[in-house]
């Protein structure tokens, strides 16, 4: 911390102090300043109060020099796939901190993308097809879905091949009510209760609600991964479906100029092979 001061008002400093003091504190001898006993006394005091300063400033100026960057996200995708990414970030971007929201399971429904002023947020991220009027956007990458349950659900009901299906409990989304029957379409059998079984809102609960046993539940590949690396969810069959529809990063022309987003843009770019090019929607 720069106090800006000349030697000329310091030495003025120095004498008012010792006035008051009533004592002096520098020996002055030619062109040298020698402190007396009474200097080094209230040296180390000075020295630390000047080091708190010097400390509360620097961390002052570095938090009004910090830029926010709001984002908002499905819960999901920011539970497993945005928040696990924050800290590598943050390393290398000190001067950007990021705000997370959630959005609605429902947010986004058809061509529709609601303003994002409505959730306070310069970026969305967002699951669909990508086409939104008005919008731009970056495809982070497709979505799979795969089939698991918990260890101990395993061990009670032996699922070996897709007709085992038929006598389990199947964990229902209740924003995605027909991902089961899609996933029957392609595999069979026919004879699937695609519809019954426990329904949840997001596929944060339906991870959780296999982790408790509850049943078999369809799961986006990214999700599914965490949840394969710590030992919770094991997956069974092989057989998958990639529902057509993909995750995205979404903004609006409005925020074009906003070099915060761009540098977000740029950096998820560069650590995600998956992620495509930016593409624009007309309106």
């Amino acid at each position: 911390m720069e106090l800006n001061l000349s030697q000329g008002a310091v030495s003025q400093q120095v004498r008012a102090l010792e006035l008051r003091l009533g004592r002096a504190l520098l020996l002055r001898e030619h062109a040298r300043l020698r402190l007396t006993a009474e200097g080094k006394r209230l040296l180390p005091a000075v020295q630390l109060a000047l080091t708190l300063v010097s400390d509360a400033w620097a961390e002052v100026q570095d938090r009004r020099e910090r830029r926010i960057l709001k984002l908002a996200a499905l819960p999901t995708f920011a539970s497993y796939w945005l928040i696990p990414k924050i800290a590598a970030f943050r390393a290398t971007h000190l001067n950007i901190e990021l705000e997370v929201h959630s959005l609605p399971a429902d947010f986004v429904r058809d061509s529709h993308f609601p303003k994002l002023d409505n959730v306070a947020a310069d970026i969305a991220f967002t699951y669909g097809d990508g086409a939104w009027s008005g919008m731009q956007s970056l495809r982070l990458f497709d979505e799979r879905m795969l089939l698991a349950c918990s260890p101990r659900y395993l061990a009670a009901h032996p699922i070996t091949k897709i007709e085992h299906l038929a006598s389990a409990t199947l964990i229902q989304h209740t924003t995605r009510p027909n991902m089961w029957q899609e996933w029957a379409n392609q595999h069979g059998p026919r004879s699937l209760a695609a519809a019954d079984g426990p329904r949840f809102e997001h596929f944060f609960m339906i991870a959780q609600a296999a982790r408790a046993d509850i049943g078999v539940a369809l799961l986006p590949e990214f999700v599914l991964n965490r949840e394969l690396a710590s030992g919770a969810l094991v997956r069974i069959l092989p057989h998958s479906v990639a529902t057509r529809m993909s995750y995205h990063a979404v903004w609006t022309k409005a925020a074009e100029d906003n070099v915060l987003l761009h540098t977000l843009l740029a950096w998820l770019t560069s650590t995600s092979s998956r992620c495509s090019e930016p593409t624009r929607q007309s309106s």
